[in-house]
């Protein structure tokens, strides 16, 4: 088992990646738990809640997005977690992640011209990339592509 330690947002990852793999043994669990008649009814409706949240196709595509996603930020807060001072690293480090962020959903004409990543114009219509080219993972994308959503 996992410990769960004070640095929790560096478990996160771990976590959705675990959930993704037991996905369908959860809803196989959850699905028995409800048919249980022998459970408390509180217990029997928090079970139903749970299976209800399983089912869902949206929720599952959200995890495995954010089950990508975080690995973008579990590395930048691995560089900036120690005992010894970070400051001086600290506007390189958030700079990459930005850019890390970015280069996901902005066409790569937005930061030509030696822009600096602060003056990429993220929120414009005419530097976001087309739904089919932006990055969200391959299991997400797979999932979007096999219209299991």
């Amino acid at each position: 088992m996992l410990k769960h330690v004070s640095t929790r947002w560096l478990s996160i990852g771990k976590c959705l990646e675990r959930l993704l793999t037991n996905w369908e043994p959860l809803k196989s669990f959850f699905k028995q738990e409800v048919a249980d008649k022998t459970l408390a009814p509180n217990a029997s409706k928090k079970a139903s809640k749970i299976l209800e949240t399983l089912r869902s196709r949206s929720v599952c595509l959200y995890i495995m997005f954010l089950s990508y996603t975080i690995k973008l930020f579990d590395s930048f807060l691995t560089v900036n977690q120690s005992d010894s001072p970070k400051a001086h690293k600290m506007q390189n480090s958030c700079r990459k992640l930005i850019r890390d962020i970015r280069v996901r959903f902005v066409v790569p004409a937005a930061f030509g011209g030696g822009k600096v990543i602060e003056d990429v114009d993220y929120k414009s219509k005419y530097n976001l990339k087309h739904d089919k080219d932006l990055i969200i993972g391959e299991m997400s994308r797979v999932f979007i592509e096999n219209k299991e959503i």
